[in-house]
């Protein structure tokens, strides 16, 4: 049982620990944001790093890496997104009574940059993991928002995750 709940709860803590984290740092004075970027990045150029190192660890421990790297990448384009640095060229609100392909060509003005920054790190990760033995890392940049997914639960013998040590009665990561 512990082989299945505990990749739930730490996709869950992860997810929700960095949402929350962005949302603060969001809420801080924009002098702030030139801070938070820094650190975002920092943890961006982390998060290929751990994405290039997992790629071909097919462990339950290259999962979790592969996952929390995937947030973490996640995680730039929010903050880059939410603080006003990578949105795209649109800088003002719509007109009163603004709808349909207008509104929705306004809307993709005001975020093009974004979603193909998006679209960049896609490139770059598979670049990458390319012709790694492991999954995770494509698997969670392909369905980010998707917290369950293929997270790394071993489908075939639960003796594996508790050999790593991951919520096994035995201890934490690699003791017995």
């Amino acid at each position: 049982m512990t082989a299945y709940l505990c990749p739930i709860l730490f996709a869950l803590f992860v997810w929700w620990f960095s949402t929350g984290a962005i949302i603060y740092l969001d809420g801080l004075p924009t002098r702030t944001f030139k801070w938070s970027m820094m650190g975002a990045t920092a943890l961006f150029a982390a998060a290929l790093y751990g994405l290039w190192l997992s790629a071909d660890d097919t462990t339950v421990n290259g999962a979790y890496i592969a996952f929390a790297s995937v947030l973490l990448a996640w995680g730039w384009h929010e903050i880059s997104f939410y603080m006003g640095y990578v949105t795209g060229p649109r800088k003002h609100a719509c007109r009163d009574g603004c709808k349909g392909w207008a509104h929705f060509g306004h809307a993709l003005m005001a975020s093009l940059w974004h979603e193909l920054a998006i679209i960049v790190s896609f490139v770059v990760i598979l670049a990458l993991t390319q012709g790694g033995q492991a999954r995770t890392g494509h698997r969670r940049l392909e369905h980010a928002r998707d917290v369950r997914g293929g997270l790394p639960v071993p489908d075939q013998d639960q003796s594996h995750a508790e050999s790593l040590g991951f919520c096994s009665p035995r201890g934490a990561v690699g003791t017995r």
